[in-house]
């Protein structure tokens, strides 16, 4: 039970770190956005970013180098600020089902926040905790972000904590 709860909070992270890369759903986005982004993580796992003229996917690379995609949807991006907006979510393999998800379908954000609630609540998570944790998929703050050359810096903040992602283009 320890094991899962652990793997809860650790998704639970990933899934605010990556919703909350996003802010308006205004028409602008800024070009040198374009391109496919990696980033390493503590654990081994190659996060790769792909934006696009306001559109993106993100997947990740374990150490088994077994690529899942995870997120796709809408972002913009203008003076130093980026909303990335999700408007899909897909898991493959345990994580799914432990989620009451199909592997490897793609969700829309309100099937999927479903999910996750069932799974919070489940837990005993206090109601108060998860309505946070659904309006930060539902609606994610925009963050700022800095491009020199070809390291993209994204800092996330969510629930008093702020940390900085480091992408290098590839």
């Amino acid at each position: 039970m320890t094991c899962k709860k652990t793997w809860l909070v650790v998704l639970t992270l990933v899934l605010v770190f990556t919703v909350a890369i996003v802010n308006n759903i205004e028409a602008q986005t800024d070009a040198r956005l374009n391109g496919t982004w990696v980033a390493d993580s503590d654990d081994g796992t190659v996060v790769e970013l792909i934006l696009n003229n306001g559109n993106f996917e993100q997947s990740s690379i374990n150490r088994l180098e077994q690529e899942e995609s995870f997120s796709r949807g809408t972002y913009t991006a203008s003076n130093g600020r980026i909303t990335i907006r999700p408007t899909h979510m897909r898991f493959n393999g345990p994580s799914a089902a432990e989620m009451g998800l199909v592997s490897g379908r793609w969700y829309t954000i309100a099937e999927f926040t479903t999910a996750m609630r069932n799974v919070y609540q489940s837990y005993g998570m206090p109601p108060e905790i998860i309505n946070q944790f659904m309006e930060i998929i539902a609606t994610p703050p925009a963050e700022s972000y800095t491009i020199a050359g070809n390291t993209l810096t994204i800092t996330v903040t969510a629930f008093d904590y702020t940390d900085s992602i480091v992408y290098r283009r590839r």
